[in-house]
């Protein structure tokens, strides 16, 4: 169900389309989250590419979850 929130939120300019990223930096230790373009999170930890795998991993088996109806 769309609610008022998410068509405000919505960019049109990009014909409707979001989109979220994980970026890792092993020089500096950091992960980064960002949807649509603005840096939304930010953390600094001792094994950053262990991390930015594990939560790889979480989603693309929350997507394969989703599109089969069952964990892959």
């Amino acid at each position: 169900m769309i609610e008022a929130q998410d068509i405000e939120r919505i960019n049109f300019h990009h014909k409707g389309k979001e989109k979220f990223s994980v970026e890792v930096n092993q020089i500096t230790g950091t992960l980064e989250l960002w949807v649509n373009g603005e840096k939304r999170n930010a953390i600094t930890i001792e094994q950053p590419m262990g991390k930015f795998e594990e939560m790889l991993e979480y989603c693309k088996n929350k997507f394969l979850e989703m599109r089969t109806g069952g964990k892959q």
